[in-house]
């Protein structure tokens, strides 16, 4: 009888890898996509391993290594997707790299060495620590009620991850189950964790969480030159945008500048990260909706700051709050202060 599971697992291995390129295609310049991409050509490299069954020969140590490190770039990418700042830096990436030698580094010993169990539990008691570390990510910085949406994704990848310790490293841990459905169990539960952790990032990429947005390295490259097209695009969408006053729609979608412009999402969005270098979707409306916020806070300093927030298409203050701040450097209650500083002064003199 064929046995299915290897080619399931070459198929999601694939799929995830697919997946992890259009991300990185469409947001090069955010944290999380090169995280979860990492993470899913870690676990790819598992499925692959899997799928072999150690039947790869040298290619074994071409995956390995890469297999390895897949607790760890789960734990990157939580870091990535849920921290508003400066995401992780190289004592991370570090931690990463210990758990990746101490595996490479059992796997050549053998189990018959007298290192083994020491490099095992050594492997074990920090790979149990980073799994402890991805979960604290969620739950850091846990959001206010006013923020349902965000609590949403975190409970889900709360649950994801916790049903994949509880079926891979707790229950399937005893050896109880036949090694097939032990393979099966484990693969489904990684099938689920990538699928959930992909719609959060695309959540993350819509609703980004203020902070640096991408890797040095790649705003150090030099940029390649604009496609005119997407160039007359970015052009044309950012016309559009703002004489037709679309920023001021709550829930604005880069689906919904699409149809306006009856031109693919995909270039749509292009023309918003390169043509008119902006990190994301939701900065460059963000950006618009403050300043639209600065004006009717310079037309009438008698606004409370909810009506100001609604009326610039923000759906509640906190996220209008941390929009204002990225934007304009300060909250806008000490925004209002300055302002009326700065009109006093102009009577004064």
């Amino acid at each position: 009888m064929l046995d299915l599971m290897p080619v399931f697992q070459l198929v999601m291995a694939l799929s995830a890898l697919a997946m992890a390129a259009v991300f990185v295609w469409n947001a090069p310049r955010a944290w999380a996509s090169w995280t979860w991409a990492a993470f899913v050509l870690a676990a790819a490299s598992s499925l692959v391993l899997r799928a072999g069954q150690d039947q790869l020969g040298p290619l074994t140590w071409v995956f390995l290594p890469l297999a390895a490190g897949t607790c760890g770039t789960a734990w990157l990418s939580a870091r990535a997707m849920f921290r508003p700042a400066s995401p992780f830096g190289w004592p991370h990436m570090g931690l990463v790299a210990v758990i990746i030698v101490l595996t490479l580094a059992w796997r050549l010993v053998g189990s018959e060495s007298a290192m083994s169990s020491m490099l095992s539990n050594a492997q074990t008691l920090i790979t149990s620590t980073v799994i402890v570390l991805t979960l604290w990510e969620a739950v850091a910085n846990w959001p206010a009620k006013s923020e349902a949406a965000e609590r949403r994704i975190r409970l889900a990848f709360l649950g994801t991850i916790g049903l994949a310790i509880g079926l891979g490293v707790i229950w399937l841990s005893d050896g109880v189950a036949a090694p097939l459905i032990n393979d099966a169990a484990e693969t489904s539960a990684l099938a689920l964790v990538l699928l959930v952790s992909a719609l959060i990032l695309k959540y993350r990429l819509s609703h980004p969480l203020e902070g640096p947005s991408g890797p040095k390295s790649a705003r150090s490259r030099p940029t390649p030159p604009l496609d005119p097209e997407i160039a007359l695009l970015a052009r044309q969408l950012d016309s559009v945008v703002k004489s037709r006053s679309l920023y001021l729609q709550e829930n604005l979608k880069v689906a919904d500048l699409a149809r306006h412009m009856g031109e693919p999402e995909y270039k749509v969005t292009r023309a918003i990260n390169s043509g008119l270098e902006e990190a994301n979707f939701s900065r460059y409306i963000n950006r618009l909706r403050v300043h639209h916020a600065c004006a009717l806070m310079d037309q009438d300093s008698t606004r409370n700051v909810l009506e100001i927030a609604l009326d610039s298409g923000f759906g509640s203050v906190g996220p209008f709050n941390r929009a204002f701040k990225a934007v304009t450097g300060s909250t806008p209650r000490e925004y209002r202060k300055r302002a009326g500083a700065n009109t006093q002064a102009a009577l004064a003199s």
